[in-house]
């Protein structure tokens, strides 16, 4: 189980540590989980709530115990990765990956690109939900993103991971069949500093902005998230998915009426993914512990899999880049490993079952969010697909190193 730690109740995997900053720029806790970092210049206006709450950086031990050490110009690289006596064979690669071709670089998308021709729907898709029933099928994964948004298919995929991955946490990975009966779009990229700001208006108290309105936006909480997903709604003249009031740090939202709980997937509008969305999505076909292939080292080592992929503790500077930086999977999606984890709309189960499962949506009604997909600030272990983690689902304080993307079911 992944969730919040206060360190000196002595728990074995450090999940979250709250700690008041004050003064230039200090770190707390770097034992993995989520170590506090607080911006010694803060460039972004002042809003409700100056004075600071804390900013969490994500990151768990993964069983591994010790401090990081100096991540950039340590001596270490890629290819001193050694890997773990459990860490078997690579993986085979998932259907349509391509690593090999060079990057396109990031694409300067304008700031209204992402809000995408709403008539363009999902007749193109060359594959067909499965049977409800039937065999597990995933689709062929082919890519079809166009204005930052990728189609992704209905399908079957198997959610968690298999006792045989390393690094894997046996609480909350439990390996399912799931069912998406629906096709949805999802943001090729992180919402980034400046769609963020064009959409609502203004940057989080205490956001560095030195990065450029190309990075991801860090600093938000998972209401303000979905206000940010309302807005998207509201440009493209679909229904909202949220009821939200407040503002800025204030934000709260509920489920607009009637897309509560699993009718969510109904909501024709601009949303969190799911908890399954996400995993599917990130996925694109693989079955492996990223979707490059194997993971080869648990804990603070450099891995050669996630370096390709992501922004995570040992090349990141322990700072937030540019989105569509690394390594897109074969759906077309960057930054689905690192960089900033992501809110889902899920509140957080620990353990899912073994038990099959169609359009899963969280039935928790209080408690913490399901985040996904590691940050600059993990170790590469919490880059996995399968990785999850929770924290409190208020509207504040905001985390660090946590940022978010959109999804939309498609008609």
């Amino acid at each position: 189980m992944r969730g919040p730690y206060i360190p000196f109740l002595g728990s074995t995997r450090l999940v979250a540590t709250l700690v008041v900053l004050a003064g230039p720029f200090s770190t707390g806790c770097v034992r993995g989980g989520f170590a506090l970092l607080a911006p010694a210049d803060v460039d972004a206006p002042a809003g409700p709530g100056d004075g600071g709450p804390p900013y969490l950086h994500d990151g768990t031990t993964g069983g591994w115990d010790g401090a990081f050490p100096a991540f950039p110009g340590d001596g270490l690289t890629p290819d001193d990765a050694r890997g773990n006596a459990d860490g078997a064979a690579r993986d085979a690669p998932g259907p349509g990956r391509d690593l090999t071709r060079s990057l396109d670089g990031r694409p300067a998308f304008p700031a209204d690109a992402r809000v995408p021709d709403t008539t363009r729907r999902d007749a193109a898709l060359a594959d067909a939900p499965p049977p409800v029933g039937g065999p597990c099928v995933h689709p062929t994964v082919v890519e079809r993103c166009t204005a930052g948004w990728c189609t992704i298919p209905a399908g079957c995929f198997r959610m968690g991971s298999p006792v045989t991955e390393p690094c894997r946490d046996a609480t909350d990975e439990t390996q399912h069949e799931v069912r998406l009966t629906r096709a949805f779009e999802v943001a090729a990229a992180e919402v980034t500093q400046g769609e963020f700001n064009t959409r609502l208006g203004y940057l989080p108290t205490g956001l560095k902005t030195g990065c450029g309105t190309s990075c991801a936006i860090e600093l938000v909480g998972s209401h303000e998230a979905m206000a940010y997903c309302n807005a998207l709604s509201a440009s493209a003249g679909l229904a909202r998915c949220y009821s939200c009031s407040g503002t800025r740090g204030s934000t709260a939202c509920t489920a607009a009426p009637g897309y509560a709980g699993s009718d969510l997937y109904r909501c024709p509008g601009y949303r969190l993914p799911t908890d399954a969305e996400w995993e599917y999505a990130a996925r694109a076909g693989s079955s492996s512990a990223f979707y490059n292939g194997s993971i080869t080292n648990c804990g603070p080592r450099a891995d050669p899999g996630a370096e390709l992929i992501g922004w995570y503790a040992r090349n990141s500077s322990n700072s937030v880049h540019p989105v569509q930086q690394k390594a897109k999977n074969a759906w077309g999606l960057y930054d689905m490993s690192g960089n900033l984890a992501e809110w889902v709309q899920d509140l957080y189960a620990a353990d899912l079952g073994g038990a099959a499962r169609i359009d899963p949506v969280s039935a928790v009604a209080v408690g913490d969010r399901v985040v996904r997909g590691g940050s600059y600030f993990s170790p590469a272990e919490e880059l996995r697909s399968a990785s999850r983690f929770h924290l409190p689902a208020q509207t504040t304080p905001a985390y660090a190193t946590v940022g978010f993307r959109c999804a939309r079911t498609l008609p």
